[in-house]
């Protein structure tokens, strides 16, 4: 249907998008992931609220939020968990939330899936770093989230500063940052 097709057409589009925020990971363009994330969230908001210059009407509201939710389930399955994780973080803002859509049950569920899959926003999407780094070697098929590896990258630095400080040598950290920067360096 012309639905499927305008869905795989944007969902490839963000997958395109992703690779290269992928590319940003390492040089001089590394400052500027969290303003690209910060954008995309909010192109995401305003595209299920307004209609260009026009505020849709609730019912639109909720046919965009469906459709948003189709394109994080196809980004899911074909191993772009960035578009995911970016369209889940623009799904569960308050904003979106203050609409009061209901998810349908299959949502429920996939939406309880990226929840086991990535852990929260509270947990730093910890999960899914794990899965990064299981899945290092086959970084092909797999996208990660430039969100949350450029964030862990710079908790873990703040973490090694703040210990070394401290007179103290986190052998654990350090390697988990290596670890981290190796597998930035096989995404780029």
């Amino acid at each position: 249907t012309e639905y499927d097709h305008i869905l795989i057409n944007n969902q490839r589009s963000m997958q395109d998008s992703s690779n290269i925020l992928c590319s940003y990971l390492t040089g001089d363009l590394q400052n500027t992931i969290p303003k690209y994330i910060d954008n995309g969230v909010f192109n995401i908001i305003l595209d299920i609220l307004c209609d260009g210059s026009e505020t849709r009407k609730q019912i639109d509201c909720k046919r965009m939020y469906h459709y948003y939710m189709d394109i994080a389930k196809t980004a899911f399955k074909k191993g772009d968990h960035n578009t995911c994780i970016l369209v889940k973080c623009a799904l569960d803002h308050t904003i979106i939330k203050r609409l009061d859509i209901k998810n349908t049950k299959s949502e429920n569920k996939l939406m309880n899936t990226f929840a086991e899959t990535y852990g929260d926003f509270l947990s730093c999407y910890s999960k899914h770093v794990e899965q990064i780094l299981i899945n290092k070697h086959n970084l092909s098929k797999f996208i990660p989230s430039v969100m949350v590896l450029n964030m862990h990258l710079k908790k873990n630095k703040m973490y090694v500063k703040s210990y070394n400080k401290l007179g103290k040598y986190p052998i654990k950290l350090i390697e988990r940052e290596t670890e981290l920067k190796q597998t930035i360096k096989n995404i780029s």
